[in-house]
C-alpha cells in the first residue's frame, strides 16, 4: 500500500483506491463498450482536459466534497486534486461534459479495462515524467496509452521520453523511485502543462499548437 496526498489537505488515501473496476457506473459504461479499444476511444473523445471553460474544475470538486450541490461547502483551494473515476462520471452527468486531467482520465481508463476483465498484471496507471514534466498515462498489455488527446492515438512501446516512477491498479501499487508516492502530488502540480502537451503532440506526430491544449 502507498498513501498519497492528492485530494484535500492532509488527507492520505491509498493510491490503489483510484482504480474502481467494481463501481456500478464504471461497470455499466465499460460493459457497454466491451473492449480496450472502445474504452480508450471513449475516454479520449469524451473526457476533456480541465482548462479554459472549467479551469477550476478540481477546486469545484474539492469544494463539493464529492457531492453535487449549488454552492461550495469547503473553501480551501486545492490546485492538484485527483478525482475518483466515479466522480468524473458523476460530474459529467451534472455538468453535461466530462472533465479530467492526465491522472483522472488514466484512472478511469484503467478502471474500465479492469472492469471488462483485463488482469491486474496487464493494466496499470503509470506515473512519472515525460522529459522532466510530471505526467500520468495508462499501461495496458505492455503498451503506453495517452489519455489527454481529443481522440485515440497509437499506443507506444515503453521507453524515452517516458520516465516511469510508479504504477498502480486496484490490486497493487509499485514504486520504482524510493519515496515517489510521498512527493507525487507536488511533482504533478509542478508540471508545465502547455510544454508537456507540446511534447506529447510532437511525440505522437501531431503538429504542436497551443490552441489544441484545452
Amino acid at each position: 500500500m502507498h498513501l498519497v496526498n492528492v485530494r484535500f489537505f492532509g488527507e492520505l488515501v491509498d493510491v490503489s483506491s483510484f482504480v474502481q473496476p467494481n463501481h456500478p457506473e464504471v461497470m455499466k459504461l465499460a460493459n457497454q463498450l466491451g473492449s480496450i479499444e472502445a474504452c480508450y476511444s471513449w475516454v479520449t473523445r469524451e473526457v476533456r482536459y480541465p482548462s479554459g471553460k472549467f479551469p477550476d474544475f478540481h477546486k469545484i470538486q474539492a469544494f463539493q466534497r464529492g457531492g453535487f450541490i449549488s454552492r461550495p461547502i469547503y473553501s480551501q483551494v486545492v490546485e492538484e486534486y485527483w478525482c475518483y473515476p466515479s466522480e468524473v462520471l458523476a460530474a459529467g452527468k451534472y455538468f453535461g461534459e466530462y472533465w479530467g486531467d492526465c491522472e483522472d482520465s488514466s484512472n478511469l481508463l484503467i478502471s474500465m479495462v479492469r472492469s471488462i476483465g483485463i488482469p491486474p498484471q496487464q493494466a496499470y496507471v503509470a506515473l512519472g515524467t515525460i522529459r522532466g514534466y510530471g505526467h500520468a498515462w495508462a499501461y495496458i498489455n505492455g503498451l503506453y496509452y495517452e489519455t489527454t488527446f481529443d481522440f485515440p492515438v497509437s499506443p507506444k512501446i515503453p521507453g524515452y521520453p517516458y520516465n516511469l516512477k510508479g504504477m498502480f491498479n486496484d490490486v497493487e501499487s509499485i514504486e520504482f523511485e524510493e519515496g515517489y508516492y510521498g512527493i507525487m502530488g507536488d511533482a504533478m502540480e509542478s508540471a508545465n502543462e502547455p510544454e508537456r502537451f507540446n511534447i506529447l503532440q510532437q511525440l505522437y506526430g501531431i503538429e504542436p499548437k497551443l490552441d489544441n491544449f484545452r
